[in-house]
């Protein structure tokens, strides 16, 4: 698949992902967030990494699984990438960050930026000083990895 479709066919994946559970918490509509985010990643982003940000809240705010993003067509590093992504059960929030500045390689790079730019478009739109706080906090922390790795 050339790359300028590989984003197109992930924006279509997400859509349907999300269209029973279209909004999220914020009652924002879950691709307008996806979007969001990819925008966030800056001028500089790669497909992959655009790609990525339209997907990564699939896996933890659906029913959808890896096996069904891989026989949607999505690619590997992309499907690693989400992986890394998706915050695991009972996962605190500063060992779900470590855990995505750990992860090595291209697949680590991707995630970073995208969590970088989740955590911005985040912060962008807390309610609450406490979850403001958490994700200020966060931040310094993936650029740190995001700087390491480029």
């Amino acid at each position: 698949m050339a790359a300028p479709k590989m984003f197109v066919h992930a924006v279509h994946v997400a859509a349907l992902a999300f269209e029973c559970d279209r909004r999220d918490r914020t009652r924002e509509l879950y691709p307008t967030h996806a979007l969001d985010v990819a925008q966030a990643i800056g001028l500089d982003a790669t497909v992959p990494e655009l790609s990525t940000a339209v997907l990564h809240d699939v896996l933890e705010d659906t029913d959808w699984t890896m096996d069904d993003l891989a026989e949607s067509g999505v690619e590997g590093t992309i499907l690693d990438a989400v992986e890394t992504l998706t915050r695991r059960p009972e996962e605190e929030h500063e060992v779900f960050v470590a855990r995505i500045c750990a992860t090595p390689g291209v697949v680590g790079l991707t995630a970073q930026r995208v969590k970088l730019a989740d955590l911005t478009v985040n912060l962008a739109n807390a309610d609450s000083v406490e979850e403001r706080e958490r994700l200020e906090r966060s931040i310094p922390t993936v650029r740190t990895a995001v700087e390491r790795n480029r």
